[in-house]
């Protein structure tokens, strides 16, 4: 007897492309708007933090909301949670 193969949700298949370490945000995406503009933020930039962080989009809806930002007095990177 041949086992059926179980089809994947198209979210489920999503996640597998996303690197490991980035996956926390596509999964809290569905019930959080800031984890859904950080995974957006990852998709649009190749899931890289810095070039996130010198995003070159102002024009971008969620430019001003983008994770990784660094703070103006300092520069250890903000993250908000």
């Amino acid at each position: 007897m041949r086992k059926r193969k179980v089809d994947q949700s198209p979210r489920e298949k999503k996640l597998m492309l996303i690197p490991s370490s980035m996956r926390s945000a596509y999964k809290k995406s569905s019930t959080s708007r800031t984890a859904a503009v950080k995974a957006m933020c990852q998709e649009c930039t190749g899931y890289d933090r810095i070039t996130i962080r010198e995003c070159s989009a102002p024009a971008c809806p969620l430019f001003v909301f983008r994770p990784y930002q660094k703070d103006d007095e300092s520069d250890d990177v903000v993250e908000e949670k």
